[in-house]
């Protein structure tokens, strides 16, 4: 048996919610799109039998209102679920899905399609990266559209989740490709999903620190403050003429990030609206 914790979010506060039942020692979590309550997401969170539920629901409740956000706690709901429903709950929403001009992104359990497109075959599990996201999809459409122009050459994935954008850049033609986390079950996560694409190509770097250079394309889909604050390692890691792909950040965000990497000299080239979803591309002069 496993605990189930629901919460209601607003669209686009769903990844911090998430981020929040982390901390609390969620195993995963799942989002549901709730239109039954107006632009609402629910964000479930999955806990083992042993957790100490009043502690764990004491510290959501708290962070939720560090992050201004205690309207959320109101509408927390927990639950028990046997083993199998845990198991295949974050599943049963993830269908093959078309991404950009190129992509078609299929759950691992679903049976392969007839298609020009490329497959791509992901088994989430409990890293960051499906395909179905605003920020991931807005990725991959950023990394076509910079396919158009020239090579991704040396490709860097910075918080590379489940590893899709990482993959999806060897498909694409880059090489090399390092994929960067600071989690172990992304990594994890990453390196099995590239067994399950025949990809072999990919080297996976566990650490918090950008990785060394130089690369042509850097993706970081990661949360806005991270962006800002690795803005001068990231762009120092870039080849002259190198593209940086940020996402991660909501549309009231975007102008902090682009100051943080217009003053270490990065130039906006692309800006993609995904939702209340912002992807920018930069490059380096």
């Amino acid at each position: 048996m496993v605990w189930e914790v629901q919460l209601l979010a607003p669209e686009g506060c769903e990844e911090a919610c998430s981020e929040i039942l982390a901390a609390a020692g969620s195993m995963g979590s799942v989002m549901e799109w709730a239109p039954e309550v107006g632009a609402r997401v629910k964000v479930k969170g999955y806990f083992s039998e042993e957790i100490q539920r009043d502690d764990a629901e004491l510290r959501v409740q708290l962070s939720l209102a560090a992050a201004q956000m205690p309207w959320a706690a109101h509408a927390m709901v927990w639950q028990h679920l046997p083993d199998q429903d845990w198991a295949e709950a974050w599943k049963k929403d993830l269908k093959p899905m078309a991404v950009g001009q190129r992509f078609l992104i299929s759950p691992s359990w679903w049976p392969k399609e007839k298609t020009s497109r490329i497959q791509l075959t992901i088994d989430p599990g409990l890293a960051f990266g499906s395909g179905s996201h605003e920020t991931t999809s807005g990725c991959l459409e950023a990394m076509e559209w910079v396919c158009e122009k020239t090579s991704l050459g040396a490709f860097l994935d910075m918080g590379c989740g489940s590893g899709i954008l990482a993959m999806g850049a060897v498909l694409l033609g880059a090489q090399p490709v390092i994929a960067s986390d600071l989690d172990p079950q992304a990594i994890m996560t990453c390196r099995e999903n590239c067994q399950l694409n025949a990809i072999d190509t990919v080297t996976t770097v566990l650490s918090e620190a950008v990785p060394v250079g130089p690369f042509n394309t850097i993706v970081a889909n990661i949360l806005s403050g991270v962006l800002i604050d690795k803005s001068s390692d990231l762009a120092d890691q870039l080849v002259p003429g190198g593209r940086l792909i940020l996402a991660g950040l909501l549309d009231h965000q975007s102008q902090e990030v682009l100051a943080a990497y217009s003053s270490r000299g990065m130039l906006a080239e692309k800006i993609i609206p995904k939702n209340s979803w912002v992807i920018l591309v930069m490059v380096k002069p």
